[in-house]
């Protein structure tokens, strides 16, 4: 009886010992996806910085007048427009995809020199 009480004793002592140390061995569980903080967007001055060298039009898209120093930049949907002032944005942001079309029509001309 002591034998046994002895063997059973070992046996747990042993599983014990290795559930310990394996349990160190684990890495810490990284957090699950949903709370891994989502990759940073960039943000609008990012964007404007990136595609302002290579913008294809030297006029508003808007009135047609040259952008001079004082232009403003806006991102739209992940692209950047630019206008000779603040009342073309508002003239842009009612149909946005009316003027998109002279952006589009230019950016070929642009890549082509």
């Amino acid at each position: 009886m002591k034998t046994r009480i002895a063997v059973a004793f070992a046996v747990l002592a042993i599983a014990g010992t290795a559930w310990i140390a394996g349990a160190q061995d684990k890495p810490a569980d990284p957090k699950p996806a949903a709370q891994q903080a989502p990759a940073k967007a960039p943000s609008d001055a990012e964007l404007i910085a990136a595609q302002k060298p290579s913008y294809p039009l030297d006029t508003c898209p808007i009135s047609g007048k040259k952008l001079g120093a004082d232009a403003v930049d806006q991102i739209h949907d992940g692209r950047l427009v630019r206008f000779c002032c603040k009342k073309c944005v508002k003239k842009f942001n009612d149909s946005p995809e009316k003027y998109l079309v002279k952006l589009d029509a230019a950016a070929p001309k642009a890549k082509a020199n």
